[in-house]
């Protein structure tokens, strides 16, 4: 079994043999092969032409973008100068608000310390009527022909 197969390999190997000495053979190998040194050639010859357009168009773009790196860096610059301006204005805001409240706060303890006892006294005195007339039983109303409140 074997022998058979082996037999049969070797007979095959001595027909491709033959079939690659065979001209026929070798024309369509030969036809292969130009068909592929064609599409490499057609390949080679792209690859020439994208050369040459990258040469062309690429140093175009870095050129453009050098120039709009430069517009950029300056605009950059008028930002971080407004930014800083902003910055120093809102500071100059805060510092001036506080101060304002200060002087305020300052001044509204003069008016509260040089107060006349007085006006204490009076505010003592009618908190203290509210409070008592507050006290259950101090106001009473009776209903009627006329709603009126009656103080002791």
């Amino acid at each position: 079994m074997k022998t058979e197969k082996r037999e049969k390999e070797e007979k095959l190997s001595e027909l491709l043999k033959e079939a690659e000495d065979h001209p026929l053979m070798k024309q369509i190998l030969a036809e292969k092969a130009a068909a592929v040194l064609k599409t490499r050639q057609e390949a080679a010859r792209k690859i020439e032409v994208l050369q040459k357009e990258r040469d062309t168009i690429i140093p175009k773009l870095i050129a453009d973008l050098e120039a709009k790196e430069g517009n950029y860096n300056m605009a950059k610059a008028t930002m971080e100068a407004a930014a800083g301006e902003y910055n120093t204005a809102r500071a100059a805001l805060w510092v001036e608000g506080c101060q304002f409240d200060t002087d305020i706060r300052t001044h509204k303890a003069v008016l509260y310390e040089t107060a006349d006892p007085v006006i204490d006294e009076t505010i003592t005195f009618f908190r203290d009527k509210l409070d008592w007339l507050r006290l259950p039983g101090r106001i009473s109303r009776t209903t009627g022909d006329r709603n009126e409140i009656y103080l002791p």
